[in-house]
């Protein structure tokens, strides 16, 4: 039977709208969060509801609270999610809170077996290979991989393996070159320890816990990108979702 569409709770939207200010840099760390009183009414809620909302942050560890009130923590543990990075405006693809990307490789590659199989092309075919470090006050905070099937112009090639940051992010590049836009993700979650390559890119030691999340973005014609990505310990992530009653 269709079911009617559940709007988000209340608490959850002033929780998100902080969550994303803080990830995004638009609040730094040691900036106090208004009263909940002052949030309450700024958004038209109980005070229960707005306590509720700060008590998310805090739990999370993206504030911190004492008796003079609510602040931004400066253990900077917020990441993106690749909704996030999907979603987002094209400037904000690349970059955001201070980002900083740098190309660690961009080739051409004979497929991996599994990613051929996840891209759905044949065994042993070229695909471009892109991977970035992505930094943030100066600490790694990412160690990403970007796998693209041959779906686009000699154009689309040519600028994936530049050495360069891509504007807009890979998948930007993706779908303005083929002219396809991203209407499904799906996205995988995995604690695991780092091997070498990772703990290296991370400056981490071997073995350290991380979490590590690939995903495949495609639309009604296929894949367009499959990705693969490990965070350092202490980040998080924060996805919504409504179940079914």
């Amino acid at each position: 039977m269709p079911e009617a569409d559940r709007p988000v709770p209340l608490y959850a939207q002033i929780t998100n709208h902080y969550r994303a200010a803080i990830r995004d840099g638009l609040l730094v760390p040691g900036q106090q969060l208004p009263p909940i009183t002052q949030l309450a009414a700024e958004w038209n809620v109980s005070v229960s509801t707005a306590a509720k909302a700060i008590g998310q942050l805090q739990v999370e560890g993206a504030i911190w609270t004492s008796p003079q009130g609510s602040f931004v923590s400066d253990k900077d543990v917020i990441t993106r999610t690749p909704r996030d990075r999907i979603t987002a405006s094209a400037p904000q693809r690349s970059t955001t809170n201070g980002e900083r990307v740098i190309v660690t490789a961009a080739e051409i590659v004979t497929a991996p077996n599994y990613v051929a199989e996840l891209l759905g092309v044949p065994i042993a075919t070229e695909i471009v290979r892109r991977e970035e470090i992505t930094h943030r006050r100066s600490q790694p905070r990412m160690l990403s991989v970007d796998w693209i099937p041959p779906v686009g112009s000699a154009m689309l090639a040519a600028e994936a393996t530049s050495p360069e940051p891509i504007a807009g992010g890979t998948i930007g590049l993706v779908e303005r070159a083929t002219g396809r836009t991203v209407t499904l993700g799906r996205d995988h979650l995995r604690g695991r320890a780092a091997d070498a390559r990772e703990a290296g890119a991370l400056r981490l030691p071997v073995g350290s816990p991380i979490l590590a999340g690939p995903h495949v973005w495609s639309d009604d014609d296929g894949v367009l990108l499959y990705g693969e990505w490990v965070l350092p310990p202490d980040q998080v992530i924060s996805y919504e979702y409504q179940p079914a009653e």
